[in-house]
């Protein structure tokens, strides 16, 4: 096995990804330039770079630069699969359709982890997304949202009583119904928009990535709304690296400068 590493480099962190006998993982959030620097003079035979800032810090090095829809959508490929679109909730969310080596970005939204993070600052004070998602566990969504059982025409709709019609629509003021609020005010305009690609379009293979998955509580929401929609969906097993994969995937088949 080559020895490879790959930075996922975003607007505020990087993600790395080793394969190699024991690959591993992790994440660079102060000293940059000085990590990566630290990581890469272990002697790798491929370092790929990709993300946002990938032009930044790559510069300096020998390295394959990766454009992140194409590697976000050869997440698919990774897989095993022709055919697939992959839903990338990070910072925000992409919507990326993978079709036999073919990737096109379909369609985005500022919706993601950037706003949970913003949100939760902001309604609960507190930067710490662990906190949020545990706090939200005991929340009740209809104190904080109009739900089709609250509304007067619910005999006239199919959508089960506890889908939601308004978010953050009612006066409830309790810690743990605003961070479930939160949870809802993300996962639900998502799920909306995965659904609108669907129509009239098929996807082998639905993919969620990013590091949203990792929530418990927004997972869920997720799922709910893929069975309402009747959506085949599945989750990347390692969320946060999904764009590492497909990028080594890339750089290998192609073995040239990307971007």
């Amino acid at each position: 096995m080559n020895r490879t590493v790959c930075f996922d480099c975003g607007t505020s962190q990087v993600k790395y990804l080793i394969l190699d006998e024991n690959p591993s993982s992790g994440f660079i959030n102060n000293h940059i330039e000085e990590n990566i620097e630290k990581i890469i003079s272990k002697k790798y035979e491929n370092v790929v770079f990709t993300g946002s800032n990938a032009e930044k810090y790559a510069q300096n090095y020998d390295a394959i630069i990766v454009n992140e829809l194409q590697a976000i959508g050869h997440t698919i490929k990774y897989m095993g699969y022709d055919n697939g679109l992959v839903v990338n909730i990070g910072t925000g969310t992409s919507y990326v359709k993978y079709d036999n080596g073919n990737v096109q970005h379909l369609i985005g939204t500022g919706l993601g982890g950037g706003t949970f993070l913003g949100l939760s600052q902001r309604l609960l004070h507190t930067s710490d997304l662990e906190k949020v998602e545990d706090i939200a566990i005991t929340g009740d969504l209809g104190h904080i949202n109009t739900q089709i059982k609250d509304i007067t025409y619910q005999s006239l709709s199919w959508f089960q009583g506890d889908l939601t019609v308004a978010n953050f629509s009612k006066s409830g003021a309790e810690k743990n119904d605003i961070a479930i609020g939160i949870h809802s005010l993300i996962a639900e305009p998502i799920m909306s928009i995965l659904k609108s690609l669907c129509i009239g379009n098929f996807f082998e293979l639905i993919v969620f990535s990013g590091g949203m998955i990792k929530n418990s509580l927004f997972r869920n929401f997720l799922l709910k709304y893929s069975d309402i929609f009747n959506l085949n969906t599945t989750f990347f097993a390692n969320p946060d690296f999904a764009t590492c994969y497909g990028a080594i995937l890339l750089s290998e088949k192609e073995n040239i400068y990307c971007l």
